[in-house]
């Protein structure tokens, strides 16, 4: 977004996501999301569940209490710089890094904030909750608690990854996601 003024959030993002189905004549489709995209995605699945095939959600927490201290992980901080120079690098609006980040951060601090009944319209036939066994922006329980509500989904840890599976195990990731993808 260029548009600082409004507030990002996951309510936000998802009626992006669903616009854009919307205008590419797109009624339903499956989605991929890490992190910030597996929250919208489950978001997406619970507001609009007529238009989500399957959700592979990886890494996503759904109470802002499940978010670790990131700046005591080395690997997420080196992340963080990571996004900084790639930003400036492709952001028509390099400049404009400090705000975006603070927009995110604001989304954080109070997003999402769902309980058990927010997952009770989920389709979770066509649901994973992924993560890797060594996370180190999530807590565990959050990826059990919405595995737990969402009792036909699947769930899914990866081995020797952290928050960056697939980085650091593409052909893993990759391998564990075609598989998803592939069932009928």
């Amino acid at each position: 977004t260029t548009d600082f003024d409004i507030p990002l959030g996951y309510d936000l993002m998802s009626e992006d996501f669903v616009a854009l189905l919307d205008h590419l004549h797109i009624p339903k489709a499956s989605f991929v999301g890490w992190s910030d995209g597996a929250i919208s995605a489950l978001n997406i699945a619970a507001k609009h569940p007529s238009r989500v095939d399957k959700v592979f959600a990886f890494s996503a927490n759904y109470n802002t209490s499940g978010v670790m201290d990131t700046t005591l992980s080395p690997v997420f901080m080196t992340y963080i710089n990571r996004t900084i120079s790639e930003y400036g690098r492709l952001s028509p609006h390099a400049d404009r890094y400090d705000d975006f980040l603070n927009q995110i951060i604001q989304m954080w601090k109070g997003q999402p904030n769902w309980t058990e009944p927010f997952f009770s319209t989920i389709n979770s036939t066509n649901v994973w909750i992924v993560d890797g066994d060594h996370e180190e922006a999530v807590f565990r329980n959050q990826q059990d608690d919405m595995a737990r509500w969402l009792p036909d989904a699947g769930q899914l840890l990866l081995p020797q990854v952290s928050h960056f599976a697939f980085i650091q195990d593409p052909d893993t990731f990759n391998s564990m996601l075609w598989s998803f993808l592939g069932r009928h």
